[in-house]
């Protein structure tokens, strides 16, 4: 039996359905994700994990991000994203796009109306244009499936 899970969600009223990433390939983007934004991300993840489970049902209760502690997140990795640009003159954002690699929505945000359904990271650009903070919320999500929900919870 394949440890390899699904997972659906509605963020933002559309449905994202991911998986999770193998172990080799997990250990390789949370590390990527640490060394890009920080030990303040992966909080975040737990945090959210922490914050989301009914411990009645043990099950996944929706994210809770507030609008102070998105606008916290936004400007610790608008930071980090800047500094490493300056460093290195690369902006590292391709670990985003790792992360969302299985994700799929059922309505692809294309030059502003909806579409069928695809894979988010193939289509980032134009899904998320103008929305970044409905990619930080889709972004956390997955982390947070990725990196912290036990074998057995419900994400």
């Amino acid at each position: 039996m394949s440890l390899v899970r699904e997972h659906s969600k509605a963020i933002g009223g559309i449905l994202y359905e991911t998986r999770t990433l193998p172990a080799t390939e997990a250990l390789s983007v949370m590390s990527k994700c640490i060394a890009t934004f920080g030990g303040a991300l992966v909080e975040l993840f737990v945090g959210q994990a922490r914050d989301n489970v009914d411990p009645a049902e043990g099950e996944d209760a929706g994210l809770s991000l507030t609008p102070e502690l998105m606008v916290g997140a936004m400007a610790h990795v608008s930071g980090k994203l800047a500094d490493i640009e300056a460093k290195t003159g690369k902006t590292p954002l391709l670990v985003v796009k790792d992360l969302l690699k299985y994700t799929t929505c059922a309505n692809l945000n294309m030059d502003g109306t909806e579409h069928v359904g695809g894979n988010v990271a193939d289509n980032f650009d134009d899904h998320f244009a103008g929305n970044l903070m409905h990619l930080a919320e889709v972004a956390i999500w997955v982390g947070t499936v990725n990196f912290t929900a036990p074998s057995g919870a419900k994400n």
